[in-house]
């Protein structure tokens, strides 16, 4: 926000409507409180748009309290369902109180409610990995991801938004990452894993990809202003040079942003409670104990 802050006095904060110091400010509260995902113009805002993300997650972690409960209750099918069928029926619920073509629909669309069922899905394979519920083939077979990326771009596409197709689009990108996890944890642990140099580099990355997430969109801007007040790119080669330069920069600085700030937060060595696991016909047995079943993130792999 003081970036912001600064952008607002060079005169380049076009961001914001009139008056724009009062909107810096409330985006700044409402970025401070989490509450920046129920308006349009301040869920992008911040100044780094990839934070809207970080609201969902919290409306995520808040809506668990209710998710587990039912989830005890109700088995795992149920619930998943449950959170299919009020994500599908959320949108038309809202039509009674958002006017058609509102710019206010863009929470709608991508609301807590509404992406819901993704975060689930995330539950699901964590369930799938400590071995409670056992997953068909399909939901961890290589030739469905791209079925359900084909099927998420086209409900996308070729529908309009706020529809029941576009709703399931959503369902379908869900089903894309999730068994696009459950292949590579299948991989991992049958040791056909790739030890390329290539893939263990990624790897590394993967552990400060939040941080590299969270900072690329400033890094990228400082630099797309700095080569501006120098030249504007000449030809394709400049401006592919500059991108390579702003992919580097943003590398190294999310290394430096994981070091100083989000390695701190990070649990170092995280214990589960003793779970009664089910077996492939449901019934119950012997639950682990707690130190076998155990995060194996030391501060080095997830």
């Amino acid at each position: 926000m003081s970036m912001v802050l600064v952008s607002y006095f060079l005169g380049r904060a076009s961001y914001y409507p009139e008056p724009k110091l009062r909107w810096i400010g409330l985006d700044f509260a409402t970025h401070l409180l989490m509450l920046h995902g129920f308006h349009p113009l301040l869920d992008n805002g911040g100044g780094n748009p990839a934070m809207w993300t970080l609201a969902r997650e919290e409306y995520f972690y808040i809506l668990y309290f209710g998710l587990l409960a039912w989830r005890l209750k109700w088995k795992l099918p149920a619930t998943v369902f449950s959170v299919i069928g009020l994500g599908l029926f959320f949108p038309f619920v809202m039509r009674l109180f958002v006017q058609p073509y509102s710019y206010h629909w863009h929470t709608v669309e991508t609301s807590a409610i509404a992406l819901w069922i993704q975060w689930v899905l995330g539950m699901v394979a964590v369930e799938a990995y400590y071995g409670l519920i056992k997953l068909p083939r399909w939901c961890r077979t290589a030739w469905m991801i791209p079925v359900w990326f084909v099927a998420a771009k086209v409900s996308y596409h070729y529908w309009g938004h706020l529809s029941l197709i576009f709703s399931l689009g959503i369902i379908f990108y869900g089903m894309t990452f999730f068994t696009l996890v459950n292949f590579c944890i299948d991989a991992e642990a049958s040791s056909s894993w790739s030890k390329h140099r290539m893939t263990l580099w990624l790897a590394n990355v993967g552990l400060f990809s939040y941080s590299l997430y969270l900072v690329h969109y400033p890094v990228m801007m400082i630099l797309r202003e700095l080569f501006g007040v120098i030249a504007p790119p000449s030809n394709v080669w400049i401006a592919m040079g500059e991108a390579v330069v702003k992919v580097v920069v943003a590398f190294y600085v999310a290394k430096l942003f994981f070091n100083l700030v989000e390695r701190r937060f990070l649990n170092t060595s995280v214990g589960f409670r003793s779970i009664k696991r089910s077996g492939a016909d449901g019934a119950r047995t012997s639950s682990p104990p707690a130190d076998e079943v155990r995060s194996d993130f030391a501060g080095r792999t997830p």
